[in-house]
């Protein structure tokens, strides 16, 4: 995970971007909690062998360094999540190229095979569900989407899939399809079927062209919630 962290002087840089400074704050923020987790570490490494030769003191200090190592290591987390859901935003809004490692890793990852087929099979799964009554009654009661407004989308949500199973698509209408799946705001879990039209043109146009998109409106909150590392389907959770 440290590769998503930007050498010395690159925060700063990223910073000056006038569309990502919400990433320079994630970055810095990562880097402070590797700052405290190393500094815990040292205290746990350090009283290891006292407490090996039955120092009483050094067992208290170990258990009393555990917890908030235990603590830093889920806040670093949430950390690396922060930055990967920025970069994705940043290549969503056709910003790739940016020299930054946050980016660039996403950006690497986005393209995988994997993650676009895995996104694929997501969109198509939502198709299924909402034309298929027999399959309703495999998903809990209450749906994560309405089902009508999907069916009168699947058309482009299939035309979309089918799109990212060529791998041929770039960087930024990957990320566009991965926010339009994972962020809980987006228009694919509301009943706004225009809105969500509005989106899957969008999206299905920069996956055709495959370059990035600087003219479409965001359509999406500016705060990200975390996102796994790989593309994971809500309906497979």
């Amino acid at each position: 995970m440290s590769s998503l962290l930007p050498t010395d002087g690159e925060s700063a840089r990223v910073s000056g971007h006038p569309a990502d400074h919400s990433l320079a704050r994630a970055i810095d923020a990562c880097q402070s909690t590797k700052r405290q987790c190393a500094a815990v570490a040292a205290v746990l490494l350090g009283c290891v062998r006292p407490a090996a030769e039955g120092h009483s003191w050094a067992v208290a200090l170990i258990v009393g360094a555990a917890i908030p190592m235990a603590v830093l290591v889920l806040i670093l987390a949430v950390r690396y999540a922060a930055i990967r859901d920025r970069a994705t935003e940043l290549i969503a809004d056709g910003e790739d190229g940016l020299a930054v490692p946050a980016v660039q890793v996403r950006r690497r990852r986005l393209l995988r095979e994997r993650n676009q087929l895995g996104l694929a099979r997501c969109l198509d799964d939502m198709v299924w569900q909402a034309t298929t009554p027999r399959a309703r009654q495999l998903r809990p009661a209450v749906p994560l989407f309405d089902y009508r407004v999907i069916a009168d989308a699947s058309g482009d949500l299939h035309s979309i899939a089918a799109l990212l199973r060529t791998g041929q698509s770039g960087a930024a209408g990957v990320a566009r399809v991965e926010r339009l799946v994972s962020h809980a705001e987006s228009p694919l879990y509301g009943p706004d079927a225009e809105r969500l039209q509005t989106e899957l043109e969008q999206v299905r146009r920069v996956l055709a062209d495959g370059r990035e998109c600087h003219d479409c409106p965001d359509l999406f909150p500016t705060t990200i919630p975390q996102q796994p590392e790989e593309a994971i389907c809500p309906l497979q959770t």
